[in-house]
């Protein structure tokens, strides 16, 4: 997964802990558990297998860069942008709410905050 340099420097040090990407022509899998219903596995609209839980990705510090961490998807689920809590915001390596929707319009100028895209949420962990 490709994460601004700023961002990697907050996952390698365990602030980082979550994520959001915008749902495109993605598909999801279910699965159900005692806790409730959560989202397995994401799809590419041509059917290929984009992300799922429980897997490790390679953190890279942009496009074309060598990976320089691992971490796994402990979680995925789908919400609406502007649906992000402070609580949230600090997850995703931010200091607050404001600072990530400042970080998200300059990441995502195509896509900013005041349109609510609807996104994928992942929790993550480091993988030692």
């Amino acid at each position: 997964m490709l994460f601004k340099q700023e961002l990697v420097v907050q996952i390698k040090a365990g602030r980082k802990t979550q994520t959001r990407r915008v749902v495109k022509q993605d598909e999801y899998h279910n699965w159900d558990s005692q806790h409730g219903v959560g989202i397995l596995q994401v799809y590419h609209a041509n059917t290929r297998l984009k992300w799922i839980v429980g897997r490790d990705y390679a953190v890279c510090p942009g496009r074309g860069k060598h990976q320089v961490a691992r971490i796994v998807f402990d979680n995925i689920r789908k919400q609406s942008l502007t649906a992000i809590t402070e609580d949230d915001a600090i997850a995703e390596g931010f200091e607050s709410r404001d600072a990530f929707i400042a970080a998200w319009n300059t990441i995502n100028p195509k896509t900013p905050f005041e349109r609510n895209p609807a996104v994928w949420v992942i929790d993550f962990t480091l993988k030692e």
